[in-house]
């Protein structure tokens, strides 16, 4: 399979991709064999198979006595999409920049779903201390304005997070039609933070700056089923209630 600008764009080398259409051809794989197929030293595929696990691209699992590699969903959609055989359409983006912006063209899609999220806490803090004080002030006063309601799970650390924002941020905050259910770290042990609307995905990733758009109508609906089994685990908050008290701390 050729090796695209698009797929170097998803932060993928040529050697990566090898890898991967062979682990695809293969179903799974354990090192060696791969290695021999690909011509490669077995060092360089152990390490990049340990760097794309990383990213959620394959994963490592104990067959009987050993361990093999196979691709995970993501790997799989990106390959699918190269061969043109789905309609899935993945596009990366990589700065701060251009991650805000994406929240602002979810939020500029005018429509009445309801917006799904989850929110794991080492993602949350790394937002709140990445992006400017007036960014996240202008990004929560149109989730007001478009009046989508919001449905998601977040960490119980991250209700703590909100005495980092500033008043005016907090202002714009209040009132928003969210429904929020806090949930213990240990169900919401997720790398990345995600915003599930209409036929879309986007995870964001703020420690490396990026984030992945995917268009997919079931695996959109698989993700908001997701998000709706967790909330089982959580309790059900006033987020509203809890901005005022934060406010009135900082009277």
């Amino acid at each position: 399979m050729r090796y695209t600008k698009r797929i170097k764009n998803l932060g993928l080398s040529e050697k990566d991709f090898r890898i991967l259409s062979t682990l695809n051809e293969l179903g799974r794989s354990k090192i060696l064999p791969l290695s021999k197929q690909l011509d490669l030293q077995r060092t360089s595929v152990s390490f990049r198979l340990r760097k794309m696990g990383e990213r959620g691209l394959v994963k490592r699992e104990q067959i009987g006595g050993h361990f093999e590699w196979t691709l995970n969903d993501y790997a799989k959609n990106i390959i699918l999409e190269e061969k043109g055989d789905n309609n899935f359409k993945v596009t990366n983006y990589y700065s701060l920049k251009n991650i805000d912006s994406i929240i602002v063209k979810i939020l500029k899609n005018k429509s009445n779903e309801r917006i799904y999220f989850i929110e794991p806490y080492h993602q949350m803090e790394k937002f709140v201390s990445s992006i400017e004080q007036n960014t996240i002030s202008a990004i929560a006063e149109l989730f007001k304005k478009r009046k989508n309601i919001s449905v998601g799970v977040s960490s119980v650390k991250n209700i703590k997070l909100l005495e980092n924002y500033d008043k005016k941020t907090l202002e714009n905050m209040l009132g928003r039609m969210t429904i929020v259910y806090t949930i213990p770290d240990e169900y919401l042990n997720f790398k990345d933070m995600i915003i599930v609307y209409k036929d879309f995905i986007y995870i964001f990733n703020f420690n490396e700056k990026s984030v992945v758009e995917i268009e997919s109508s079931s695996f959109a609906k698989s993700m908001k089923s997701i998000i709706l089994a967790l909330q089982n685990f959580g309790k059900k908050i006033d987020l509203n209630e809890q901005i005022r008290e934060v406010l009135k701390s900082k009277k």
